[in-house]
């Protein structure tokens, strides 16, 4: 939480430098300022591609969170069903849980390595979770009837 609020000052103290600096290079055009606004929106865009990153891994950390949820509940429901089908449920609640904790272990170890492979990680990461999140539902289905 720390980190977060850190970051999210440094971010409006660097987009307040940027903007007042903007303001300074519309009256005056020296190349001076105009290196220094593309430095400080360097700066900002920086700052918000690692806002974005912990604000993404907070969401990602409490969807994470809901499904391994998810799979708890599942494996005490399990307990009145059946012994074929308990078998089976298990198996289905296992392969579940060793993906969720995939998914946290990648969010986790992922390095900020720039605003192209941030937004490829992202994309694969957003599939992944979609599909854990329909196997669960499925399973959930499967379960209740």
């Amino acid at each position: 939480m720390k980190k977060i609020l850190l970051t999210f000052t440094a971010l409006t103290f660097i987009a307040g430098m940027a903007l007042t600096s903007c303001s300074n290079s519309s009256q005056t055009a020296s190349t001076t300022n105009t290196t220094k606004d593309t430095i400080v929106k360097g700066d900002v865009d920086s700052l918000v591609y690692i806002a974005d990153i912990e604000t993404y891994r907070k969401q990602t950390d409490d969807s994470i969170t809901a499904n391994q949820k998810s799979i708890d509940e599942f494996n005490a429901r399990i307990a009145d069903e059946k012994q074929e089908d308990r078998a089976e449920y298990k198996r289905k609640i296992e392969a579940l849980d060793h993906k969720n904790s995939d998914m946290k272990r990648r969010l986790d170890e992922y390095k900020a390595d720039g605003k192209a492979k941030w937004a490829e990680f992202k994309i694969g990461f957003n599939k992944d979770m979609h599909n854990i999140g329909e196997a669960i539902t499925d399973l959930k289905n499967k379960i209740v009837k």
